[in-house]
């Protein structure tokens, strides 16, 4: 299988397609490539569950039928395109998604080991990410995002 980049081949293919680097997009243009991004993202996400049967009305035994495997994958690739597109107007290269990736995926392992209670700052912070937060030699935990007082330590 050849060397292949997801971020910058979607990069490539927005030039090519539309003349246009996302990351150069500004002011409303941003604003509308970030919606109709998001818009179109959502959108594959309800196709793609067209392929599972999660409704609490079907039968149990048929709860989570896949129909089509393949559609299903399909779906889920056309999200992930929109989902680079906007990682791509942001900027964000195939390594840093990989790094922050990963980042997140050991702090949802700690989580699930730790039990996460979901506590959030008015910002919408975690709480429970002390790279987010400070303690102050009183105790006192302030997020670093918005500056307010989270909770005593």
């Amino acid at each position: 299988m050849s060397e292949w980049s997801w971020l910058e081949s979607t990069k490539r293919l927005q030039i090519e397609s539309f003349n246009t680097d996302p990351s150069a997009l500004e002011g409303a243009q941003r604003a509308d490539y970030t919606i109709w991004n998001v818009l179109a993202a959502v959108d594959e996400l309800h196709e793609f569950l067209q392929c599972i049967a999660w409704k609490p009305w079907i039968l149990p035994e048929l709860r989570g039928h896949v129909s089509d495997r393949v559609a299903a994958v399909r779906e889920l690739v056309d999200c992930a395109h929109f989902i680079g597109n906007l990682l791509v107007m942001l900027n964000v290269t195939d390594e840093e998604w990989e790094r922050l990736y990963a980042e997140k995926q050991a702090i949802n392992a700690k989580r699930q080991r730790d039990g996460y209670t979901g506590a959030k700052c008015r910002c919408g912070r975690s709480t429970d990410q002390l790279g987010d937060t400070t303690i102050d030699p009183d105790g006192v935990v302030s997020c670093n995002g918005c500056g307010g007082k989270v909770e005593r330590a």
